[in-house]
């Protein structure tokens, strides 16, 4: 009877997180059509603005040089000098049309990449994921009560590295000796290192950066190169744009003079704004550190006795870029041909070295801390 009784219970609770994970999916779909129209309606804005500069130029060139369009004998009328002008005119304008061409192929790569990046999976952590990952590792997997008490007091530290570069792990409880973090009570797991639980997204991901509210995409270990490449396909497409804005033919008159301001500003913020995050990511991509890891510092379990800049995760310069593109599942290609060839996705996992080197002489493989300089 008391089985009898549990029963509608649980079919109710299970129907109550059926609709409220439908309802979810609902707002998240609905908020990534959003996404998209608004940024594809920016893009479009900045390229109409660009193809009426394209237009303007051309005619105020031939305005210019006083030669009428529409009169069929105007060729035998003109000097040698209007000659020269109309001809560098016309090689002007067909400058503004290759540079046009270029920008449009530049924008369609971009909307490309914006495609396959928005609302892409960052590396989401899940119990099946992490049971997978136990069995990659070849141990069992443990949650009980026991290893989570072990996680927790491994964490303790609150000191401070001293300047010696050989002082080991095993000997200094501030490097964080172990491959998980502490248990996200959220998602009933220990997540691997350098994972994050995203209080956007409610779930835990894999090498977590940051989340995007202007992509409403989380950015992590799956997706941080695509991120990467759109930053900088956005900068290329704001700089051809700016150059062909900037051109030193206008047509003359209040409106067009207002037009050409809105327009230069207009480009130039989306250019600004992705030169300052191509460069702060190129940063991480070459020291292999994360936006959450600069921002947060020492004030993550895994971090506590490090300074900004000793990239404990770092592999040197070139295996660092190699990771970090590596890693990311650039186009839903690759995913089908790994699901195809059996290789199911799993974490990297990180592990803290056995010592924090500050003093090297190596400067490639130790741009930021060395014994010659210091950033931090």
């Amino acid at each position: 009877m008391d089985i009898e009784s549990e029963c509608p219970h649980q079919q109710n609770d299970s129907q109550e997180d059926r609709e409220t994970s439908d309802s979810d999916g609902a707002d998240d779909r609905r908020t990534s059509r959003i996404v998209r129209k608004n940024y594809i309606s920016m893009i479009a804005l900045a390229y109409a603005m660009t193809g009426v500069s394209v237009w303007s130029s051309s005619y105020a060139c031939r305005a210019q040089i006083g030669v009428s369009t529409t009169t069929s004998n105007a060729a035998d009328a003109m000097d040698s000098r209007q000659a020269d002008d109309l001809s560098s005119c016309a090689a002007y304008r067909g400058d503004l049309i290759l540079a046009l061409a270029k920008l449009t192929l530049a924008t369609a790569l971009l909307v490309v990449s914006f495609l396959n990046l928005q609302g892409s999976d960052p590396g989401f952590v899940s119990k099946e994921l992490m049971e997978r990952l136990d069995r990659v590792e070849g141990r069992e997997s443990q949650h009980d009560a026991e290893q989570q008490r072990f996680l927790d007091s491994s964490t303790d530290g609150n000191g401070e590295l001293g300047p010696d570069s050989n002082n080991e792990r095993g000997r200094i409880s501030q490097l964080y000796p172990h491959t998980r973090r502490k248990r996200c009570e959220v998602c009933g797991i220990s997540p691997p290192l350098r994972s994050h639980h995203c209080r956007v997204n409610r779930r835990c991901v894999a090498t977590f950066d940051h989340h995007c509210g202007f992509l409403n995409t989380c950015i992590g270990e799956r997706n941080h190169f695509r991120f990467w490449l759109f930053v900088w396909l956005n900068l290329f497409c704001s700089h051809g744009a700016m150059g062909i804005l900037t051109s030193r033919y206008r047509i003359k008159g209040g409106v067009w003079l207002a037009i050409s301001v809105a327009s230069r500003l207009y480009v130039g913020f989306i250019w600004l704004s992705a030169a300052l995050l191509g460069a702060v990511h190129t940063v991480i991509a070459v020291s292999n550190v994360t936006t959450f890891e600069m921002t947060k510092g020492s004030d993550i379990d895994y971090l506590r006795g490090t300074q900004m800049f000793d990239c404990p995760f770092g592999r040197g310069l070139c295996r660092n870029i190699i990771t970090f593109v590596a890693r990311d599942d650039i186009s839903k290609l690759i995913r089908r041909a790994r699901r195809q060839h059996g290789e199911d996705w799993t974490p990297v996992v990180w592990k803290m070295p056995y010592y924090i080197e500050r003093n090297s002489s190596d400067c490639w493989n130790h741009p930021f801390q060395n014994k010659y300089w210091s950033c931090c």
